[in-house]
């Protein structure tokens, strides 16, 4: 049997080097066929085929130009329907303007001066087009005329800008100036390069190019093979013909008696020249094709291609088999490759799937133990504690997963602000107290190497570093084990506008071996110790603050000995900020009333409702319920304005969700509604999520499960802003 398979393995690779021969041999008689069916063919069908495809090229050379147009035009109809001024219809195409090579530029149409939506590099962003008035006529005509299709181009002439050859594509806008209503020039400036560019002819006819020209010659758009500044001058002179004589080619084409002639260029070579009118979008305007007659005698097939073809087939055929083993290796590596991910997918998912059962397992238990003992209130309280500290494990863990996942999607982004070091550290300390405290150790803590305390960088990030590595040292340390904490900010840098960072945390704790350090930020990873079997952890820790020092440019290093402790050093160079700075960020935090809020809460869930009513009023806040975003808009726009101090805004709701009724609610005519806060409390907690509510118009994020003090940090600080 095993004997008769590699007879049949035999005679398939046979049957497929004998199928790849026939197949060779077909393509080679094909191309026989071909040939000397196109022997025939002479140079008048090579410029009518020339012609035809200039004749099709002119529909996508109309494409491009009316979609620059059309470009222009939606500038034009925003800015005229906004109602703007100067400087914000230049703000409006500074952002609508995605193409760093285009430009506009807004003209007075009494001076043809005004202003560019991009400056020079000493700012100046002024603009005269007195010296181009030429150049502007015939666009000038074509908008009045405001034939629909019309494309209103100017001649081309040197941006004033960036100095490069461009030609401008105009509208009329009407600005607000001085309380009344002015008309102005819109002119979307493109490089001629940047058009000329896209108009490429398909490969047969790489060497040929196309130009646009005016009735009278003039290049609106000109190819680099023509020369002069008008392309009946560049005939006539490189031609050696009399004025009557070129003035007679010109005629010949403008009749339409001829659509190709040949002439001479600048080089003295021979060249099919075409010109056919541009009908659909500009009657006064010609476009002129240029290509080298010998290389309209070379698109013919000849037998140099056959011998190409078939030195091609005959390597096809050698190396067929090779190309058979190569891709076989290629599959068994390819499928060596899926089995690992396979399994790398399995052990995410065990680890995490362990994770989560655990807290959850506790969750689950405890309820159930609380429930049948609703009498006995030490037991209840017991349970509810443990319940608690699980239900942080459980969102610590989920928080960690949608940051590793954030992270390595490329869609975690850091938001740079002044804030205090000192305050920082301070505030990181607080956090582990009771910790220390219930392990009975000891901390020092070491600030003397402060010598810059106001930075900018993203202080959530940042605290999320110095936090972890923290309470790892105080979760893997011994109770009555010491920790040092060392934090020194030092200026360098040649510009003096840095500081080197280094925050030091050393413990000591159970330790490391050198083997599990190599691996220790991956995730999911954590000590083999008995020791440490008992403590909760996720063992995303390590691996995110890894990946946000990384993020930051940052560098952590790790000494560790087997029950000797660990020390970890992490060092950042950041921008130096001033204390007004710093103050200002926090400044919004402090000194608002909230007692006696009545608030707004748009909550579909009965459950979250309930929750969120109940802690409000811990802190002495009132609160009233709609069940969806429209009730929310509806019960704002019905009661006086003032009923409501804020809105909490869920985002999915049925009927309306969040971020459309916080449109709805920025479009009220009634001033006060219109600007009350409005602050997102949702379960979407991603980074754009975030960015989604801010843009829909909300002054600020709260991720659910709530925590209470970010809540009220962020009802603080929106109702700062808003008094």
């Amino acid at each position: 049997m095993e004997e008769l398979s590699v007879k049949k393995k035999r005679l398939r690779r046979i049957a497929l080097l004998m199928g790849n021969a026939v197949l060779v041999c077909v393509i080679l008689l094909l191309c026989v066929w071909r040939v000397n069916s196109n022997h025939s063919d002479g140079m008048e069908s090579a410029k009518n085929a020339f012609v035809s495809n200039v004749s099709s090229m002119r529909s996508f050379a109309n494409e491009v130009l009316s979609s620059e147009q059309s470009a222009c035009r939606d500038w034009a109809v925003y800015i005229n329907g906004a109602d703007m001024t100067m400087e914000e219809a230049l703000e409006y195409l500074s952002r609508a303007n995605s193409d760093d090579a285009v430009m506009a530029h807004i003209l007075d149409y009494d001076t043809c001066s005004g202003y560019s939506s991009k400056a020079r590099e000493d700012g100046d962003s002024a603009v005269d087009y007195s010296s181009f008035s030429d150049a502007l006529a015939s666009a000038q005509s074509a908008m009045n005329r405001e034939k629909d299709g019309d494309v209103c181009i100017t001649s081309a002439y040197t941006n004033p800008i960036s100095h490069y050859q461009s030609v401008g594509f105009l509208e009329n806008i009407t600005l607000t100036e001085d309380g009344g209503q002015k008309d102005y020039m819109l002119i979307r400036v493109v490089p001629s390069d940047k058009i000329a560019e896209k108009w490429v002819f398909p490969h047969q006819y790489a060497e040929g190019e196309l130009a646009m020209i005016s009735e009278d010659g003039e290049y609106i758009i000109r190819a680099s093979a023509f020369k002069n500044q008008n392309l009946w001058e560049f005939v006539r002179i490189y031609n050696e013909l009399g004025y009557d004589e070129a003035e007679a080619v010109k005629e010949e084409f403008y009749s339409g008696k001829t659509q190709i002639m040949q002439l001479k260029d600048s080089k003295g070579q021979a060249y099919c020249l075409v010109c056919l009118p541009i009908e659909d979008i500009r009657t006064d305007a010609w476009y002129a094709a240029y290509i080298p007659t010998g290389f309209l005698e070379t698109t013919r097939v000849d037998y140099t291609m056959v011998a190409i073809v078939a030195i091609g087939m005959l390597m096809i055929l050698l190396f067929n088999s090779l190309y058979i083993l190569d891709m076989n290796l290629k599959l068994r590596k390819s499928n060596t490759l899926a089995v690992n991910a396979s399994r790398a997918k399995t052990d995410f998912l065990s680890s995490m799937s362990h994770d989560i059962r655990t807290p959850m397992n506790a969750i689950v238990g405890l309820t159930d133990i609380a429930s049948r003992n609703v009498d006995d209130p030490i037991r209840v309280s017991d349970c509810l504690t443990k319940i608690t500290a699980a239900s942080n494990h459980l969102l610590t863990l989920i928080n960690d997963i949608l940051d590793i996942s954030k992270i390595e999607s490329g869609k975690l982004s850091l938001n740079a602000a002044a804030f205090s070091l000192r305050k920082m550290v301070d505030g990181e300390i607080n956090i582990v107290q009771q910790q220390l405290k219930n392990k009975e150790m000891e901390l020092e803590v070491n600030t003397d190497g402060i010598q810059e305390e106001y930075l900018i960088a993203d202080e959530l990030r940042l605290n999320q570093i110095f936090i972890n590595l923290l309470s790892n040292a105080v979760k893997y340390t011994q109770p009555g084990g010491k920790i040092r904490v060392d934090v020194s900010s030092v200026l360098t840098g040649e510009d003096g506008n840095k500081a080197r960072l280094i925050y030091k945390v050393a413990d000591s704790g159970i330790g490391m071996t050198e083997e599990f350090m190599k691996t220790m930020y991956e995730p999911f990873t954590r000590v083999a110790d008995s020791r440490k079997d008992q403590t909760q952890g996720t063992g995303l820790g390590l691996s995110i603050t890894k990946k946000i020092i990384d993020l930051m440019e940052g560098d952590i290093t790790c000494e560790s000995e087997i029950g000797k402790g660990s020390v970890f050093t992490v060092t950042l160079m950041l921008p130096i900020a001033d204390q007004t700075q710093a103050a200002k960020n926090t400044s919004a935090e402090t000194g608002f009333e909230l007692k006696g809020l009545h608030l707004l809460v748009a909550e579909d869930n009965d459950i979250n409702w309930e929750i969120i009513h109940e802690l409000l009023a811990v802190h002495d806040i009132s609160a009233v319920r709609a069940v969806n975003g429209r009730a929310a808009v509806d019960m704002l726009e019905n009661e006086e304005a003032g009923t409501f101090d804020a809105i909490l805004m869920d985002i999915q709701m049925p009927v309306m969700n969040g971020r459309e009724a916080t449109v709805e609610i920025r479009k009220l005519p009634d001033e006060t509604k219109r600007m009350i806060p409005v602050i997102a409390m949702t379960a979407d907690a991603f980074a754009e999520d975030i960015q989604a509510c801010l843009e829909a118009g909300m002054d600020a994020h709260v991720a659910k499960p709530v925590d209470m003090n970010k809540l009220l940090s962020a009802l603080r600080e929106a109702l700062a802003a808003r008094t």
